[in-house]
């Protein structure tokens, strides 16, 4: 934790609990959450930590596009489908640099989406490609 940071007590990931940062250190007084509230008016909330991981929503907007990507690319029109190869790119893109932040799980969540697309399009495509083909 950097100098800068004003004393107050703040969320130990560690521990579960409270720790106060007296301004330049970290000092040996812990407390579950709900005491320290009660001792300094309000527990700093953990995004008022200066070393707390920021939320990122780039994971949000890859699930988001994976989704979109991958009923585009189901269409039966050949813009739709195109587009929605485009943003499923997008997506899967977003969502691997998503897997390095916090919350992971949605990044997870959106490559699988985006894979599960990727093969939706695959498949309808050579069903496409075979029917025409065939003549049928």
């Amino acid at each position: 934790m950097s100098s800068d940071a004003p004393a107050g007590w703040y969320t130990d990931e560690q521990s579960g609990q409270v720790r106060y940062w007296d301004g330049s250190a970290w000092t040996a007084q812990v407390s579950p959450i709900a005491d320290a509230a009660a001792e300094a008016g309000a527990a700093a909330p953990a995004s008022d930590a200066p070393d707390a991981a920021p939320r990122s929503v780039i994971g949000f907007i890859g699930i988001a596009l994976a989704v979109i990507g991958t009923v585009g690319v189901c269409t039966p029109w050949i813009l739709p489908e195109l587009l929605g190869g485009l943003v499923l790119v997008v997506g899967f893109v977003l969502s691997i640099i998503a897997v390095l932040r916090r919350p992971r799980w949605a990044g997870i969540a959106g490559i699988v989406i985006s894979v599960f697309g990727t093969l939706a399009a695959g498949l309808l495509f050579a069903q496409g490609f075979v029917a025409g083909y065939t003549g049928g």
